[in-house]
Order: structure tokens, then C-alpha cells, then sequence
């Protein structure tokens, strides 16, 4: 076996303490910039979870290349334990998931020793996502998801597709899809931007409806 995979499988990097302790800083602090630049840059009041996760993954990304070092092996074993992690939570949009990598490479950075790259980075980043922004006015305007879960053999398409009429709401179907087997729909409609009070009204008369098993309603489409 050649000499440099050996040296890749058993390489150790010796990392001072106060050295290591001002990466993790470092990471922390960036962390903390990447959640303030999502937050300064999304209209989004749902956020504070998703901001304390951003500083979680830099910090443990950090520690993370510490810990792996020069090491391929150690590489390998950590990433092998790392696979049975599961998420519950699916990041739907891909802008969040941009900023889940900037955390992610924020942290790597750190722990590697390339802090000032980036430092470097965040402020295009910044930039980027500020000039791209999503804008108060055009979510208003593209209005809620509307998700219903319906019965395939229920007939309550036509109930709700009343009910909505009733309401004066001008829906647009975005979709369908079948689930439990054929069993149920789900179907999309695209509806104006309600207030709390008139989509809690919604909600509750649409779940009287014979046939509704399930109602969702979101604001990011």
C-alpha cells in the first residue's frame, strides 16, 4: 500500500486548545451572522426554530472537521454514523436550504482553519439574498395553498368547490395527487390571502364537510 494512503489512514493533527476553542468561537459567531442575514432577508415570522438550527450546524460542523482532522479513516467512520441520522422535518424551500449549506460550509471553514474565507463569503451571500429577497407585497398576491385531503368515493369535491364559491374565494386547482392506495385525494387549490379569523373560519367549516379527512393551509406556495 502506498505511503501517503498509509499516512491518510493514521495522519493526527495536533490543535492547540486555545486554538481549537477560537475555531468553535469563530464558527458560533459566523453561525450567528448567517442566521441574521436570513432573518434580515425573509419575511417570515415562523423562523426562530430554523435560525437556532443554522448556529447549531455551524458550531457541530466545526467540531465536526476538528474531530476528522487528516484522518480517512476517522472520515469515513464519522460520516458512516452520521447516515443514520433521520430528519422529521423536510426543508421544503431551496432558498432555506441555501442557507442550511451556508452554515454548513461556515462551520467547515472554521474547523479547517479557513475562517477568513467565510468571512469573505457571507457578505456576497448578504447581498445576494437581499437583492433576491422574497417581497411582502408578492406573497400577498400569490396568495395561501390550500391541502384537502378528500375521500375518493365521498363526492365532497363539489361541496367544497361550493363552499368556496360561497365564500367569494376564486380558487385555482394546483394539483393532485392520490393516496392510501386510491383511497383518498389530495388535492391543491391555490386561494386569496385570508386573515387568521377568516381562515380559521375556513378551516372548521370545511372539516364538517362528509368526505374532508384532512385541511391544511399555508401561506409560502
Amino acid at each position: 500500500m502506498p505511503d501517503w494512503l498509509l499516512d491518510s489512514l493514521h495522519e493526527n493533527v495536533i490543535l492547540r486548545t486555545d486554538e481549537m476553542f477560537l475555531r468553535l468561537a469563530a464558527a458560533f459567531v459566523l453561525g450567528c451572522i448567517a442566521a441574521g442575514v436570513y432573518r434580515l432577508t425573509t419575511h417570515d415570522n415562523r423562523t426562530p426554530g430554523f435560525l437556532g438550527t443554522l448556529v447549531l450546524l455551524s458550531v457541530l460542523m466545526a467540531v465536526l472537521t476538528i474531530v476528522i482532522g487528516n484522518s480517512l479513516a476517522r472520515a469515513f467512520s464519522l460520516v458512516g454514523s452520521m447516515a443514520i441520522i433521520r430528519f422529521r422535518s423536510v426543508v421544503e424551500n431551496t432558498r432555506d436550504t441555501a442557507f442550511v449549506m451556508l452554515a454548513v460550509v461556515c462551520g467547515m471553514a472554521c474547523g479547517s482553519g479557513y475562517v477568513l474565507a467565510a468571512v469573505a463569503a457571507i457578505p456576497l451571500v448578504f447581498l445576494g439574498s437581499w437583492l433576491f429577497r422574497p417581497r411582502v407585497e408578492a406573497a400577498a398576491e400569490a396568495g395561501q395553498l390550500l391541502i384537502l385531503r378528500l375521500g375518493t368515493a365521498s363526492g365532497a369535491e363539489q361541496k367544497v368547490q361550493a363552499l368556496l364559491k360561497e365564500r367569494g374565494l376564486n380558487s385555482r386547482l394546483a394539483g393532485l395527487e392520490t393516496a392510501r392506495g386510491g383511497a383518498a385525494l389530495d388535492v391543491r387549490f391555490v386561494i386569496p390571502t385570508l386573515t387568521a379569523h377568516a381562515a380559521l373560519d375556513l378551516v372548521a367549516e370545511l372539516n364538517r364537510i362528509e368526505g374532508v379527512q384532512g385541511v391544511e393551509l399555508k401561506d409560502d406556495i
